[in-house]
């Protein structure tokens, strides 16, 4: 009776050391089991003990915040090259449009113009589809920019884009050509429409009223347009829409005359 009691007391005591030694390692195990499926969030309590065990574990704890704490690194550095790639981007996307844009009216340049052309020229050549251009200039602009002042001649440039921005429709293309010179590209608009439109923007401008200085008094500009249409010739188209435009500023100016009268 006294052995089997001591055998009891035996096997208590060896059962407990063993849990004492085992469960930690159990614990450690698990731990080390989830970081290698990359979860780091592993908590372990400190088992407060002096052992190897207790240091095996206390080792394990500083490791896995190690990790976590690059984890953090990493995923801050990813997601600031995140953000400065897209900053980037946008940027390259400003530039972009700055690139093709006029810097005083905001319309498109004589650079995208020219790109624009060319697309369309094959598109309407390849659908059939009838072309026209109105080159538009601002009458005596040399004369009113010498009068008020090159800040009265840049505002009057701007007003003037507002008014073509408003008569064009939106599958026109409306750009500044250079100096006092606009374009509008009138796709799907024969040598008729053509007119009727350039006639359009001819008189909203001419029935506008400016104020460009400080004096207040009201100015009254005209433009004279010249209009070709798209003949499978691009130098002749151009060429014939800037005759029509010179016949229209030799012929009195504020008028609109059409390659046809050429």
């Amino acid at each position: 009776m006294i052995d089997l009691l001591g055998l009891l007391l035996f096997a208590a005591v060896a059962y407990r050391i063993a849990a004492r030694l085992v469960r930690p390692l159990e614990s450690l195990s698990k731990g080390a089991e989830n970081i290698s499926r990359g979860d780091l969030q592993v908590a372990l309590a400190d088992p407060k003990r002096d052992d190897e065990i207790g240091l095996l574990t206390r080792t394990f704890i500083a490791m896995t915040e190690k990790l976590r704490l690059h984890q953090q690194q990493i995923e801050t550095a990813q997601l600031r090259l995140l953000t400065e790639k897209e900053e980037m981007q946008r940027a390259n996307e400003i530039l972009a449009q700055l690139s093709i844009t006029d810097g005083l009216t905001k319309l498109h340049n004589h650079r995208y113009f020219q790109e624009y052309l060319t697309r369309e020229i094959k598109r309407v050549e390849r659908r059939k589809e009838p072309l026209s251009i109105l080159l538009a200039d601002i009458d005596d602009f040399k004369r009113l920019n010498d009068r008020l002042g090159h800040a009265a001649g840049d505002e009057l440039l701007v007003r003037i884009a507002q008014i073509m921005a408003t008569s064009v429709r939106e599958s026109d293309l409306l750009a500044r050509y250079g100096g006092e010179e606009f374009v509008v590209l009138a796709t799907g608009t024969d040598l008729p429409g053509a007119v009727r439109l350039a006639e359009k923007i001819r008189m909203s401008v001419a029935e506008t009223s400016f104020i460009l200085d400080a004096s207040k008094r009201l100015t009254r500009v005209t433009v004279s347009i010249g209009v070709a249409q798209y003949g499978n010739d691009r130098m002749a188209f151009f060429q014939e829409a800037d005759r029509a435009l010179y016949r229209a500023k030799a012929g009195g100016k504020n008028c609109v005359i059409a390659a046809a009268d050429v």
